[in-house]
């Protein structure tokens, strides 16, 4: 859990994502005798612990915003928490996937409002983030067609096993065998990131239908709570990568990006489904 934890985000996100769904499986021995019952019951704990922070982080905003007050100064503030949060491991991609998650759930329930289902408001949302990503990848192409062309792990293992017995000295079999390792190492991590980005998904979209269809707010306070998360969502998720980090360290967080975008979208969009299924 201790490794889990410090590799993706560390307790910097406690109060935003909590304990990610891969840790808690850790602590718990990943036992398939656990009920879903009881994961259920970790699960609805948790968010409904990160639902009473997230108001707590946005009441500032709401109660300026239903004063007709100015809000940048609650803005500047989530930009320097964003920052800070940045700075953890995985930080930078655990952060700007927060603020889009949040984003995107604040379009859909807003567009839930305008016209009675909110898919065609998310839609247009993914158009815009997959129009801001081609934008940004440029000379990251060909990084990103090797990474993905490397995901099947059996698949790299027999590629690199293959140049391995064909080297003729040990000087090259090390290298290679030091590549593999890499790779390796990269392939497991993106999966990882992919498989995160669907709980912390989830868990958010869960999270902001309790802070938007909080009974014991009134309406004019649940819906500036929208606007305060939309908000939120579009400061954290135009941050810029923290100072100081590389550009190889660039390069990945442009590909974690791209490799979670497709995920993200699908977990939301099968919740909003759900929710429109019930009612």
């Amino acid at each position: 859990v201790i490794l889990f934890t410090f590799l993706f985000g560390s307790d910097k996100f406690n109060d935003i994502t909590g304990q990610l769904a891969n840790a808690t499986s850790s602590r718990v021995g990943d036992s398939p005798d656990i009920p879903l019952t009881v994961a259920r019951q970790i699960q609805k704990r948790r968010v409904g612990r990160l639902a009473i922070k997230l108001a707590e982080r946005i009441e500032g905003y709401v109660n300026v915003k239903k004063s007709g007050g100015s809000t940048d100064e609650f803005v500047a503030k989530w930009m320097a928490e964003g920052q800070d949060l940045s700075t953890a491991s995985f930080g930078y991609q655990m952060v700007t996937t927060c603020g889009k998650v949040y984003n995107l759930v604040s379009v859909a329930h807003l567009g839930s409002l305008e016209n009675g289902i909110g898919l065609p408001a998310m839609a247009e949302w993914g158009q815009a983030q997959q129009a801001r990503m081609k934008t940004r990848q440029g000379a990251q192409k060909n990084q990103m067609d090797q990474l993905k062309a490397g995901m099947d792990m059996m698949k790299l293992a027999t590629k690199y096993q293959e140049q391995i017995n064909a080297a003729e000295t040990d000087e090259e079999k090390e290298k290679l065998q030091m590549e593999m390792q890499k790779a390796a190492i990269e392939v497991t991590l993106r999966l990882l990131w992919a498989t995160n980005v669907v709980d912390i998904t989830a868990t958010l979209h869960e999270t902001c239908q309790l802070v938007f269809y909080d009974k014991n707010a009134d309406k004019e306070t649940r819906e500036a709570r929208v606007e305060a998360v939309k908000a939120l969502g579009e400061t954290w998720m135009n941050l810029e990568p923290p100072e100081g980090v590389s550009g190889e360290e660039k390069d990945a967080a442009k590909m974690y990006e791209e490799a979670a975008f497709a995920a993200m979208l699908e977990t939301i969009k099968r919740k909003d489904e759900a929710s429109h299924g019930k009612a």
